[in-house]
């Protein structure tokens, strides 16, 4: 978790930064390193929340977040913040349908009865309510799960989303609106971590306790030994003569092997991932 998180909080701070305009000092318990030639490196360390005045010589303020995680994740983002002008551009053309307000009205239900029976309830409401601003309705509809069966619609008035909504109601969307099936749901995918999530005693219950995840890691071990010259399973138990876990060389076949035989325990469990990262 902490690889795939790798720069995130980062982000959010400086995020936050460009929208208060303050720049957040940076935490330097001992003091910044004398190692480093400060005064000529061009480069500030900020000990203190300071103002955000100014920008680059566009008057824009920017800034760069690196990430570097445990496992070896290493990216950089530069932000700038948002015109503080900034105009909504004018259409470009009368948009979908040549309707130039078109709204996307979404719903779904978990039988084909049921969708068409939200469609013409919501015709109903919509008829007996015609002043319900079809933006706010756009919204509501959007933010729901979706199931199954679905549609959607796209339409600019009242008038339309009523007469669009009958129609899926009857069974026969017109031109403005489509019913599908879900071809599937939701794949499951094991997203391994890399060096850094291990602790002393990882796995040794597992070994235990569970055959799929023992037979696994034997397995593992086997082919870990013939080649690194050290077993997988000494070095989890802590077992005197085996090389230390804090080297590189160590620990990443060891995670590996422990990784490998979590897929086959999960799969043994009837849970068969779509894919395998990490």
């Amino acid at each position: 978790p902490r690889s795939a998180a790798a720069g995130a909080a980062g982000l959010i701070k400086m995020v936050l930064a460009l929208r208060h305009g303050m720049v957040p000092g940076m935490r330097c318990p001992g003091g910044v390193s004398e190692l480093v030639d400060w005064q000529s490196s061009g480069i500030e360390v900020v000990t203190g929340p300071r103002p955000w005045t100014g920008g680059s010589s566009d008057g824009v303020r920017r800034a760069g977040v690196s990430a570097f995680g445990v496992s070896g994740t290493n990216a950089h983002v530069i932000i700038a913040e948002a015109p503080a002008d900034a105009e909504p551009a004018e259409p470009a053309g009368n948009g979908v349908f040549g309707l130039a307000e078109a709204r996307p009205l979404v719903l779904s239900a978990r039988t084909p009865a049921a969708l068409r029976e939200a469609a013409s309830d919501l015709a109903g409401h919509l008829t007996a309510h015609s002043d319900t601003p079809l933006p706010d309705v756009s919204w509501t509809l959007a933010m729901r799960e979706p199931l199954e069966y679905r549609a959607a619609l796209v339409v600019a008035t009242a008038d339309e989303a009523v007469a669009a909504l009958r129609d899926v109601a009857s069974g026969e969307p017109g031109e403005r609106a489509v019913t599908v099936q879900a071809r599937e749901r939701d794949r499951v995918v094991f997203v391994f971590p890399g060096q850094g999530s291990q602790w002393r005693g990882m796995a040794l219950e597992l070994l235990d306790q569970v055959p799929a995840f023992a037979e696994a890691m034997a397995e593992c071990d086997a082919a870990v030994s013939a080649v690194a010259g050290f077993s997988v399973l000494a070095v989890l138990r802590g077992e005197v003569d085996t090389p230390p876990w804090d080297r590189v060389d160590v620990i990443q076949p060891v995670l590996f092997a422990v990784m490998v035989s979590l897929a086959r325990t999960w799969q043994a469990c009837g849970v068969t991932p779509a894919a395998v990262i990490g």
